[in-house]
């Protein structure tokens, strides 16, 4: 019988790691439950651990030798997958990395010891980035207070929530205007910074797509839903209209680790589950599993309780 395929976020995995006395127990007895996968943005947050002097370097050591033994379940970046489907028109049967873009990151965390100055300067300049991007997305979330319907901004559920940013996606790819500017946003920026030199392709590509064509590419339409329910996440507070100043935000306030946590939960919908410690990680999953989007499952474990799968697993 084959194994769920699960993607585990960082806050799960440095939970077990900080305790050598389960580390070993714990992570087999996921291995026997499931198949663990990796997904990008967790090496690349164990790896910006390995710089930072407040982390305890022993747990560091221990996430790393985790994601190794994972190997060869990394999996590659949505964004990246859906560049490959829409762009490239491939179809995509494996989600995970390229023989040698696995083969450049397992040397990459094998030696980190050994750290080029273009990793240092990486390093530096995340935090920047995260900053930037994150001011952008409030940006975009004023707009979305000023034009957006209430019903929107209020729905009585999580799964609500979902199909109301997914109709959102149907309106936008039907006007013109919208479509090009959502494309951009969402898409396009991205794959520039990553494919400079196909920048014709990239146009061509968004030029053509239509709601029509979007319905045949599973993961370009999954990974432009995330982005617009991580974009109004934060501006919307679920459940009965006659409790509206109570009822609580999808996602809180604090929205600097958001584009982490949206990688997580796209790379887990092309999965079977999601492990994670983090409410607002789970929260999300759970919106796109009641709407139908996702057949998986997200396990929420409390941090505490890090370690006990019996209890959570089902």
């Amino acid at each position: 019988m084959t194994k769920p395929t699960t993607i585990i976020d960082k806050n799960w995995l440095q939970r077990i790691c900080e305790r050598p006395d389960i580390a070993d127990r714990t992570l087999g007895s996921l291995k026997q439950r499931c198949q663990p996968a990796v997904a990008l943005v967790l090496i690349e947050d164990v790896v910006a651990n390995r710089f930072q002097s407040r982390m305890d370097q022993g747990v560091v050591s221990r996430m790393i030798q985790a994601i190794l033994d994972f190997r060869p379940h990394w999996m590659e970046h949505p964004a990246e997958l859906a560049f490959r489907e829409l762009v490239k028109s491939e179809r995509i049967t494996n989600v995970g990395l390229s023989q040698d873009s696995a083969k450049r990151t397992y040397e990459a965390l094998s030696n980190l010891h050994k750290a080029s100055p273009d990793l240092g300067e990486w390093l530096a300049n995340r935090y920047e980035e995260k900053k930037h991007r994150r001011t952008a997305r409030k940006h975009q979330q004023v707009t979305f207070r000023q034009g957006a319907p209430a019903p929107f901004l209020h729905p009585p559920d999580l799964g609500t929530f979902a199909r109301n940013g997914n109709s959102f996606v149907v309106m936008v790819m039907n006007n013109t205007e919208w479509r090009q500017r959502m494309l951009e946003s969402y898409l396009g920026q991205t794959w520039r910074r990553w494919h400079g030199a196909e920048s014709a392709e990239i146009d061509t590509a968004l030029g053509g797509l239509s709601y029509e064509l979007l319905l045949k590419l599973p993961f370009t339409k999954s990974y432009l839903l995330a982005e617009l329910l991580y974009d109004v996440g934060p501006i919307t507070r679920v459940g009965r209209p006659e409790r509206e100043k109570s009822n609580p935000q999808v996602l809180s306030g604090n929205q600097i680790n958001n584009e982490e946590d949206q990688e997580y939960v796209e790379s887990a919908l092309h999965c079977d589950r999601l492990v994670t410690c983090d409410t607002d990680m789970h929260t999300m999953a759970e919106a796109f599993r009641q709407a139908g989007y996702w057949k998986g499952n997200c396990v929420f474990i409390p941090c505490k309780e890090a370690d006990q799968l019996d209890r959570y697993f089902v």
